[in-house]
C-alpha cells in the first residue's frame, strides 16, 4: 500500500508574473534554474529532432504546447507521484488531452469563453471541454447548464463513461469548512476538487479519511491553506482594502462581482 504522495506537480494557466508560474512543484513555481533547464532540453530534443528527420529546426510548436511538453519533461524528470494538469482552451483540441489513461476528471463550471476556437453556443463549448472525458476514468462535473449538461453525457456516453455531478459539499455550504479562497463561486471548486482528490487517493490505496461524508482533518486544512495570488485575493495597505480578482465572461464577472458585493456589505 503507498502510503504517501511525495511530489506533486501543478500545470495551470494563465500565469500571474512569470511563466514559471504554470510548472509547478509541490505549491511553488518551478525555479529559474530549473525552469531553464528543462525548457533548454526540450527545445535543444526538438532541434536534433528536426535535423535527423530533415525538417526545418527553427519551426517549434507554438507557445502553449511547447511549455506542456516542458511540463511533461519536468514531471518526468523530477519522478513527481503525482501530476494535475490543467487544459489550456477547451479540451478536445487541447495538447494536454495526449494523457490518455489519467486518474480522474474534472469539469468545472462553463460559460461562453475563447469563441474564437470552441464556438459560439454553451453547446458547442460543452463539446470540446467534454472531450478529455476518458473510459478508463471517472469524470466529476459542477452543475451545468441544462443543454451543456445534456452535451456532456451524450458525449460521455460515446466514450463508453459516465458523468457524475457533484454538489456542494455540505460542510462547505454550511460554512463549517472555511475557504482559503472566500468567495461563493469558489464553493462549488472546492467540492468538485474534493471529489477529485478522494478519487485519486483511492485509485493509490491511500484511504482518503471521508467517513459517512464528512472532511478529514487533512482536506480541511488544505481548503482553508490553499492561496492563489489574483484570485480572491484580499490584502490591506495603510487604511486601503485591496481586492483582487480576473474576470473575462459574462459569468465570471457576474460572480466577481456578487464576491466583491458581499465583502462590501459585510
Amino acid at each position: 500500500m503507498c502510503s504517501q504522495v511525495n511530489k506533486i506537480g501543478l500545470y495551470t494557466s494563465p500565469h500571474l508574473r512569470a511563466v514559471r508560474e504554470r510548472i509547478q512543484l509541490d505549491g511553488s513555481p518551478l525555479s529559474e534554474g530549473l525552469f531553464a533547464k528543462y525548457f533548454f532540453e526540450v527545445w535543444d530534443r526538438l532541434e536534433a529532432s528536426a535535423f535527423k528527420e530533415g525538417r526545418d529546426p527553427t519551426v517549434k510548436p507554438v507557445y502553449f504546447r511547447f511549455l506542456t511538453l516542458v511540463a511533461f519533461h519536468t514531471y518526468l524528470s523530477e519522478k513527481v507521484d503525482t501530476a494535475i494538469f490543467e487544459v489550456g482552451i477547451g479540451g478536445e483540441y487541447d495538447s494536454t488531452n495526449v494523457i490518455q489513461k489519467p486518474t480522474v476528471i474534472g469539469i468545472t463550471s462553463l460559460g461562453i469563453d475563447h469563441t474564437g476556437v470552441l464556438g459560439n453556443t454553451i453547446e458547442e463549448i460543452a463539446w470540446h471541454k467534454a472531450g478529455i472525458i476518458k473510459a478508463s476514468a471517472r469524470t466529476f462535473t459542477v452543475p451545468q447548464p441544462p443543454s451543456a449538461m445534456e452535451v456532456i453525457q451524450k458525449r460521455a456516453a460515446e466514450k463508453g463513461s459516465e458523468v457524475e455531478v457533484v454538489h456542494v459539499h455540505p460542510q462547505i455550504l454550511s460554512h463549517e469548512v472555511k475557504l482559503g479562497l472566500q468567495a461563493q463561486f469558489m464553493d462549488g471548486n472546492a467540492s468538485l476538487a474534493v471529489a477529485l482528490a478522494a478519487e485519486h487517493l483511492t485509485l493509490l490505496d491511500m484511504n482518503p479519511g471521508i467517513l459517512n461524508g464528512q472532511l478529514p482533518p487533512r482536506f480541511v486544512q488544505g481548503l482553508a491553506e490553499v492561496y492563489w495570488p489574483g484570485r480572491c485575493q484580499v490584502f490591506k495597505i495603510n487604511a486601503i482594502e485591496w481586492c483582487i480578482d480576473g474576470a473575462h465572461t459574462a459569468e465570471s464577472l457576474d460572480a466577481c462581482g456578487k464576491w466583491f458585493g458581499a465583502r462590501a456589505d459585510g
